[in-house]
């Protein structure tokens, strides 16, 4: 959210400049002259997750050159920023995965040890559980 709001925000920025320089840019094609501010803003909001999300429909377009290389730059930008957070989710699983199979493991000579001693059934048990809750 956070992300898409400043890339909206910007793209708005680089609409109103293509506007000032050139009288052209995405504002004009899509007549976002005359509306007020904050429909512009949920248009480039719309724009930004759209393209974040990487489908685009295509009904909110960069017009000038600036706008295109801008749209280019959010792509890749957005395309990093969800590659991280894939990245950081996959690791995050495989540290769980690492220490429940440690846990597994110790737990395996935990019970061949009490198992070797002749511990009761009862004994075992307790043990157990009293790893379970300090794992």
């Amino acid at each position: 959210m956070f992300i898409a709001h400043y890339m909206g925000c910007f793209f708005y920025y680089k609409g109103m400049d293509s506007l000032r320089v050139n009288n052209d840019g995405w504002l004009i094609s899509e007549d976002m002259l005359d509306t007020d501010i904050w429909e512009s803003y949920i248009t480039a909001i719309y724009w930004a997750f759209t393209t974040m999300s990487a489908v685009g429909y295509g009904d909110i377009t960069p017009v000038t050159t600036d706008e295109q290389r801008y749209t280019m730059i959010a792509m890749v930008l957005s395309c990093g920023i969800f590659a991280y957070t894939i990245n950081s989710i996959s690791n995050i699983v495989s540290r769980f995965n690492k220490n429940s199979g440690v846990y597994r493991e110790k737990m395996m000579y935990v019970n061949q040890f009490l198992k070797s001693k002749d511990m009761p059934q009862e004994t075992r048990m307790k043990v157990r559980r009293y790893l379970d809750y300090v794992f």
